[in-house]
């Protein structure tokens, strides 16, 4: 059942809410009056649809909206982004936002659809590592919410497909992250790849099973450890600030880069100061390029000395 969040939010119009609770990677807020009865303010805007903060029909529940736009995605199209959303429709879990309803609205005289999720107040991850400073305690509680929230996507054989900065939010006043945009996400040994994920959180194993399909070789890869390689990311990102690969002039480059077997390599000191022994093992061990020696999320959680002590 449908949970109401921030009630005492209901008393005022939707533009008095305080603009700190928007996460800085979504564009600046703008209120749209559709009606007098009612008000969006748009969250994020991207190629296949945009994100509006509302208040969700008669139960004047404060949800974030995801519409499609007809233009770019067209009903058989958008039956395969709504998979991912029914999938995440049957989760309960803190770390994996809550999905409402989804429905079908009319627009250009074309049919497309609409999410109501639960709107989480906060920042991504991809605002804090640009703009915010932080300890080595966030980066751990932090991986331990994610690794979390990907343990328990493992028991449920259900893969994201697009764990990246951006789809990561941190609750405000805590260290309980989110998961969103379930747009890509399928059971974990579904037959078919039809989303690669962003170009710097693709795995080894994904991007060479995408080439196998298209040039038809037939091999076939286990993917079911694409979501860790993509923590094991956002790890580098959160230690280093930077990306682990070189800046590449192509695209071209950079999957060569990331299909190359030699191993990422870590180095020892960020900005003077020394990287742990067991964080560099704990990256080794999520960013290890073959998926049957990579950690688990669950064995992460369970055997790393770095998220097992208190700094």
């Amino acid at each position: 059942m449908a949970q109401r969040i921030f009630s005492p939010l209901f008393r005022y119009p939707l533009w008095l809410i305080p603009l700190a609770y928007f996460s800085l990677s979504f564009s600046f807020p703008s209120v749209i009056l559709a009606s007098p009865s009612e008000q969006k303010i748009l969250l994020g805007s991207g190629s296949i649809g945009d994100v509006f903060l509302e208040l969700n029909g008669d139960s004047r529940q404060v949800v974030a909206k995801k519409w499609y736009k007809p233009d770019a995605l067209r009903l058989p199209d958008a039956m395969i982004y709504l998979k991912g959303y029914t999938l995440a429709q049957g989760l309960d879990h803190p770390g994996i936002v809550r999905v409402y309803d989804i429905t079908m609205h009319e627009e250009k005289n074309a049919n497309a659809p609409t999410v109501s999720m639960e709107y989480v107040p906060g920042f991504t991850l991809e605002n804090i590592v640009k703009t915010q400073s932080y300890t080595e305690s966030d980066i751990k509680a932090w991986m331990r919410s994610l690794l979390g929230i990907l343990s328990f996507l493992e028991k449920k054989k259900i893969l994201h497909r697009d764990v990246k900065l951006g789809n990561v939010i941190c609750r405000k006043d805590s260290h309980q992250l989110v998961l969103l945009d379930w747009d890509y996400s399928v059971h974990a040994f579904a037959p078919y790849v039809t989303h690669m994920g962003t170009p710097n959180f693709i795995s080894p194993e994904l991007l060479l099973q995408v080439i196998s399909q298209k040039s038809q070789t037939g091999l076939s890869y286990n993917l079911s450890k694409s979501d860790i390689w993509a923590a094991g990311i956002i790890l580098y990102y959160l230690v280093y600030k930077k990306s682990p690969y070189v800046a590449r002039s192509s695209r071209e480059e950079l999957y060569q880069e990331i299909i190359n077997p030699e191993p990422i390599s870590f180095p020892p000191t960020f900005q003077g100061n020394p990287v742990p022994d067991e964080l560099q093992q704990l990256l080794r061990s999520l960013l290890d390029k073959d998926p049957v020696s990579r950690w688990s999320a669950t064995r992460a959680l369970a055997r790393s000395v770095w998220l097992g002590s208190f700094v």
